[in-house]
């Protein structure tokens, strides 16, 4: 009876280094996982902060392109102002260039009558100082 107790107890030792030998292995396994998640969460932590990088730049992006639009607003309605003023001004040119041309059609007639009615004296009359200011008349003595 001693001589199974003795077979007992070497099968129960050799089970017991066989699970202290399971249990080494599953501590080395979990070790191992522990650094794979440490690891892993140090990679989510260096994202994260690289995310909330871009969250603030494109924040920042946003913010500088409402300032452009906003700029570029102002800048069409100045332009849009340059353009009607320019478009007065534009239309006041033509009604002066119109009023010229039609004084200068209707004052055709007139024109006309007087350089041949100068003609007929004998000339314009201006190259002898008649009909032009007395201030201006020409002399010989100049």
């Amino acid at each position: 009876m001693l001589e199974q107790k003795s077979k007992v107890l070497e099968v129960k030792e050799t089970e017991l280094q066989g699970a202290e030998a399971e249990l080494q292995r599953k501590e080395v396994e979990l070790q191992r996982e522990k650094a794979t998640v440490t690891t892993l969460a140090v990679t989510l932590t260096k994202k994260d902060v690289a995310l909330e990088a871009r969250e603030v730049a494109v924040q920042e992006a946003e913010t500088a392109l409402k300032e452009k639009e906003a700029s570029l607003s102002v800048s069409q309605e100045w332009a849009d102002a340059a353009q009607a003023e320019l478009e007065e001004a534009q239309g006041c040119i033509k009604g002066k260039y119109l009023r010229f041309w039609f004084k200068l059609i209707l004052g055709l007639p007139r024109l006309i009558f007087v350089s041949s009615f100068r003609a007929k004296e004998g000339g314009g009359g201006r190259d002898r100082g008649e009909g032009s200011r007395p201030d201006r008349a020409h002399s010989d003595a100049s």
